[in-house]
């Protein structure tokens, strides 16, 4: 503002006549007398003198003969940003426009110039010019011939009008940037202060879920025990009274030891921070299989659909997701009791600025963003808060643990992800959840589902885990087997007797309400049971657990368990049942390997080749496999030198306080000084150095078994 006032008034004459432009420079020429003008003006219509900033204005005066000369000069000095304050106009300029065609010319790109219009109505009345100009106050109007004295007057107060025009102009130009500085810094202020609010939120969070997993890894084992003397007495007072009261009194306690004992088990998985198996997935074929499963076994009465796929690949544990997803969708389905929708949504997302101030752990990785958003009912905004709290539920009606979206949250979080809810009541809910994207690692195999469907069987599946029940129907499905579901141990007993013809294999959960697994199994054998048994559980095997498993057709996976090694213990459960019922000539190897891609080439490859093959990925389950092969004896053992919970070395150790005979195949990334001396020690027969190619197997292999032989 003030560098412009300090700048020449320019002023524009527009006239075709020169003796005009020679009027104009007499009467605006002299400085002395304008300046006296003006000074006297400001201090009419400011009641005081000016300051020193704004006196002494200079005039330059330019000229112009033509409508077209003048538009042009009107537009370079607009565009160097040093307008004229004022233009002269005549009306008539022949052989060009005239001057109310110039002016609206003129007005098209710098609509705020001052003109006085010099006239002598000749060609245009007054009514005319307002119709061609429309009514505005950007123009005067000067009748020919003009009076000096009023040229100067006219010329004083435009200048000053002028000039109070744009020191308000500059004025509002000033409070407006100020205000977009304000504006900008109190939303970076609130910004700054949800950023706080939102990391505090997930600090409290984490501190919750780390509270529960400090009591309950302190207390779950104590409960446990003292869950174990309640039972066992219950039993004792069965086994000794035939009062129907007090049978029905010990009936109920045990009723509840088993809620509590599936309560206990929900926290131990907590308190177990439990290892995730991290994996390159398309995530698009997981929400596929989820919305598979709502569709046929979950959502009765609600609309499933998928809006949109990405297909980015995401490092994941494909069990876990899905069970975050269907929990997720089963919590949607309670909160549409009249019918609904349900959509999911895939994107691929790069953190903005916000995002990264949100969550400054993210490292700037593009993530994959899932979108859950159903139409139900809604969460009040004062429970929101609340939603992945340890032990919050809403269906107190259904007497939930109010565990599931805790667990949701920890997952997600094991999976170096985020998840957040927004909700509206009678609007609905939504729940986005961020995954990294997998960068150049080998992708998850998923041969399990490109097998040609077929009936391979009906298991019946014994879980009180709803999430886990549909999801194993709906995987167990992809691969060709029926399923029969029960949510305890008495629907199981029940289901069991009432198809137990067409059953072909239980899978079934240790701990679970109205009776265990442990009695579910002995009730099922009083049936005359001769199917495979799967056990599973999450807790370690225990003396309870090892006596099981002495049974013939009992066998056992841990939980958490893949998809890879459910359909491996299934199919390897299955063949060994089959195997004893039946004379087998084809060699028998057991192939121990954690590195899933490679165990799923190593044995499928050996079993096109004719050999009976059993792959586990922990020594741990490898040692309870040849430990049960007495009738049918194993050929030959692989093993990966650092295969998890027992190591290489050490199941060599163990098979050879069993047999010396059977030929032991070591494979490792490299083998040491160390390795070999070791090897020499529970003489394992050969060794193959990682990465291995088929064929080199498919040769030692049949070496070895020729040396059997």
């Amino acid at each position: 503002m003030q560098s412009y006032i300090n700048e020449k008034f320019k002023i524009l004459i527009v006239d075709d006549n020169p003796s005009i432009h020679e009027d104009f420079r007499k009467i605006l020429s002299p400085k002395n007398h304008l300046q006296n003008s003006f000074d006297a003006l400001s201090k009419q219509l400011f009641d005081d003198e000016l300051p020193r900033l704004y006196k002494n204005p200079e005039i330059q005066l330019d000229f112009a003969f033509q409508g077209e000369e003048a538009i042009k000069l009107v537009e370079t000095a607009y565009q160097q940003n040093q307008p004229y304050l004022l233009i002269f106009m005549d009306i008539r300029m022949p052989p060009g426009i005239d001057g109310i065609e110039t002016i609206k010319k003129i007005w098209d790109f710098h609509p705020d110039q001052e003109v006085i219009i010099c006239t002598a109505f000749t060609d245009y009345s007054w009514t005319a010019i307002q119709k061609k100009l429309s009514i505005k106050n950007s123009y005067l109007v000067l009748k020919k011939p003009f009076d000096a004295i009023e040229v100067k007057q006219l010329t004083v107060c435009l200048i000053a009008k002028t000039r109070v025009t744009l020191q308000s102009k500059a004025a509002l130009n000033e409070l407006k940037l100020e205000k977009e500085k304000v504006e900008i810094a109190y939303q970076k202020l609130m910004t700054e202060s949800q950023r706080h609010q939102f990391i505090e939120q997930q600090v409290v969070q984490a501190q919750k879920m780390d509270i529960v997993a400090t009591v309950a890894n302190g207390l779950t084992q104590d409960f446990n025990d003292i869950l174990n003397s309640i039972t066992k007495s219950i039993q004792s007072i069965q086994l000794n009274t035939k009062n129907n009261l007090i049978l029905q009194d010990t009936s109920n306690i045990k009723n509840a030891t088993n809620r509590a004992q599936s309560l206990i088990n929900q926290l131990s998985s907590i308190s177990k921070n439990q290892k995730i198996i991290l994996n390159k997935i398309d995530i698009n074929k997981n929400i596929l299989r989820v919305i598979k499963i709502c569709e046929d076994f979950a959502l009765q009465n609600i609309k499933v659909k998928l809006l949109n796929q990405d297909a980015k690949f995401v490092l994941a544990d494909s069990i876990q997701i899905e069970q975050v997803l269907l929990n997720i969708a089963l919590n949607a389905k309670d909160s549409m009791p009249n019918g609904g929708t349900l959509s999911f949504d895939i994107n691929t997302v790069q953190p903005s600025n916000d995002f990264l101030l949100k969550y400054p752990n993210c490292n700037g990785n593009q993530f994959q963003k899932i979108i859950i958003r159903d139409t139900g009912e809604g969460i009040p905004q004062k429970l929101l808060t609340k939603v992945f709290d340890p032990f919050f539920t809403t269906k107190i009606q259904d007497k939930k643990s109010g565990l599931g979206l805790s667990m949701a949250f920890q997952i997600i979080q094991q999976h170096h992800g985020f998840i957040e809810v927004f909700s509206e009541q009678n609007l609905g809910t939504m729940f986005c959840i961020y995954l990294p994207i997998a960068q150049n690692l080998n992708t998850e195999k998923e041969t399990v589902f490109k097998e040609p469907l077929e009936n391979k069987g009906t298991i019946l599946i014994v879980d009180d885990e709803e999430v886990l029940r549909i999801i194993t129907k709906g995987i167990l499905k992809s691969y060709g087997y029926k399923t029969i579901l029960a949510e305890n141990g008495l629907e199981g007993v029940e289901k069991f007797q009432k198809y137990k013809n067409d059953i072909s294999l239980v899978l079934l959960d240790l701990v679970m309400p109205k009776m265990s697994g442990n009695e579910c199994y002995q009730k099922i054998m009083e049936l005359g049971c001769e199917v495979p048994v799967l056990l599973c559980s999450g807790y370690k095997k225990n003396e309870e657990l090892h006596k099981l498993l002495l049974n013939n057709n009992c066998f056992f996976i841990q939980k958490p368990y893949t998809l890879h090694q459910l359909i491996q213990s299934i199919d390897r459960t299955s063949f060994t049942i089959k195997q004893t019922k039946e004379e087998v000539l084809a060699p028998k190897i057991l192939l121990a390997d954690d590195e899933i891609a490679l165990n799923m080439a190593i044995s499928k490859h050996l079993s096109l080749l004719g050999y009976r093959v059993d792959s586990v990925s922990s020594g741990t389950e490898a040692w309870d496999l040849y430990q049960k092969s007495n009738n049918d004896p194993y050929d030959l053992v692989i093993i990966d030198l650092l295969i998890p919970n027992m190591g290489g070395m050490q199941l060599s150790e163990n098979i050879r306080t069993i047999s010396q005979e059977v030929p032991i195949l070591l494979i490792s990334i490299k083998i040491n000084k160390t390795t070999l001396k070791q090897a020499m020690k529970y003489h394992i027969n050969d060794f193959l150095d990682k990465p291995i190619s088929l064929s080199k197997i498919q040769e030692t292999v049949a070496k070895l078994l020729n040396v059997k032989k």
